[in-house]
């Protein structure tokens, strides 16, 4: 799923940079814990959910971390590009191993 014309030009007036004005999702740091996830543009509105926008990222080959439900849900994990960083903050902060 791609962004309309109209939802593009949602996202160019409201300042988000071409790729996330290209794909209606963008990965940003969580303040919480430093990982980077996967996350819809809320005013562009191209997806119901989060869940749809990190479908369509594993789509267009970024990889995502599969963190186990139970885990993923407690620690609301959801979206987690899977980098070295990330693995190292999960395994520290949160005892989970890949």
């Amino acid at each position: 799923m791609r962004p309309t014309k109209g939802q593009k030009q949602i996202g160019i007036e409201n300042g988000w940079d071409i790729f996330e004005v290209g794909h209606g999702y963008g990965f940003f740091v969580n303040d919480e814990n430093g990982l980077l996830c996967c996350q819809k543009i809320d005013d562009m509105g191209t997806f119901e959910s989060d869940w749809g926008a990190i479908r369509q990222a594993k789509k267009d080959g970024f990889k995502i971390i599969d963190i186990p439900k139970k885990l993923a849900k407690e620690y609301d994990l959801y979206g987690v590009m899977d980098n070295a960083k990330n693995r190292e903050i999960l395994k520290h902060e949160y005892g989970i191993e890949l």
